[in-house]
């Protein structure tokens, strides 16, 4: 990704005690920072592409928490196993990630060669049996944690309710339960070539493996076409039954969870309005489907 370099100047003017712990970490104290840029990141950390003597790499800082270190250890384990970018340094708030050169995905980039890639890429994900304890993600709490009804109009609350109505048989379904991203949008994703990695594993945790199937097929846009196409790989490689229902439920499920997030969030921020309205009208689109 071709991005022009900010001066480190332009850069520092946020609270010198970010930028001192950022200069404090074992990393910076070998290497020369000669540029860095901001990149595209989550709501929730600051990213910046930084330059060294030494090399580049990716600094990602938590805004207003703590960095979870088991998130740091599983993507350290899952770099190992070259499913990720790997974490070369962190402390409280600040990770230095290794920087992945490549692209952000687009709904073109999917085809037949590379979402069988993905695919198996993403069963090795699901696969994984972390060393240390990881976080259980329990579907139904989950939603119902996410799910809002205040604030709503009364044609947003009685789409809420139809979701949830149509999600019903979803609880009642086994678990096939794996390691989870939980939030393949194409910002998470890096390509180049055909190797394509994961990153920014905030989200990890041990669930239900329909929901990351969900949650690819959703952010991706991907065609009907595509989709099958990734599905069948996906289960071809691992083995497992595909359960075309349980799919079906899983989107809507990652839709409302979504929409109810961003519009929680700052509306006057163009992407979140933008991504809120987007998801507003998959939601319907998906609801009325399971109504017919």
């Amino acid at each position: 990704m071709a991005r022009d370099f900010k001066p480190i100047a332009d850069i520092t003017e946020q609270p010198m005690s970010k930028w001192q712990r950022l200069q404090a970490l074992p990393f910076f104290k070998n290497a020369k920072v000669v540029a860095m840029t901001p990149l595209p990141g989550g709501l929730n950390h600051v990213v910046h592409k930084v330059t060294t003597d030494q090399g580049t790499v990716v600094t990602r800082q938590s805004l207003g928490q703590a960095n979870p270190f088991s998130e740091l250890r599983i993507q350290k384990a899952l770099a190992a196993l070259d499913l990720s970018a790997n974490v070369l340094d962190s402390n409280e708030d600040t990770a230095v990630i290794e920087y992945l050169e490549g692209d952000h995905p687009t709904p073109s980039f999917w085809h037949a060669t590379t979402l069988e890639i993905f695919a198996k890429q993403l069963r090795r994900v699901h696969e994984y049996q972390p060393k240390d304890e990881v976080s259980t993600l329990t579907l139904a709490s989950y939603i119902k944690q996410c799910v809002i009804t205040d604030g709503l109009t009364a044609v947003e609350q009685r789409l809420v309710a139809q979701a949830l109505t149509a999600l019903t048989p979803l609880y009642d379904m086994p678990l096939d339960k794996g390691l989870c991203h939980h939030d393949l949008n194409p910002l998470n994703i890096i390509v180049r070539g055909d190797h394509i990695w994961l990153i920014d594993w905030e989200s990890v945790a041990l669930s239900d493996v329909y929901f990351d199937l969900a949650s690819f097929v959703v952010e991706q846009r991907l065609s009907t076409q595509q989709q099958q196409l990734f599905i069948t790989s996906y289960f071809n490689y691992s083995g497992i039954q595909i359960k075309p229902l349980k799919l079906s439920l899983m989107q809507l499920a990652y839709t409302l969870v979504c929409w109810c997030w961003y519009i929680q969030q700052d509306n006057k921020h163009p992407v979140i309005a933008q991504r809120s309205k987007w998801f507003y009208q998959k939601l319907t689109k998906l609801t009325q489907q399971r109504l017919v």
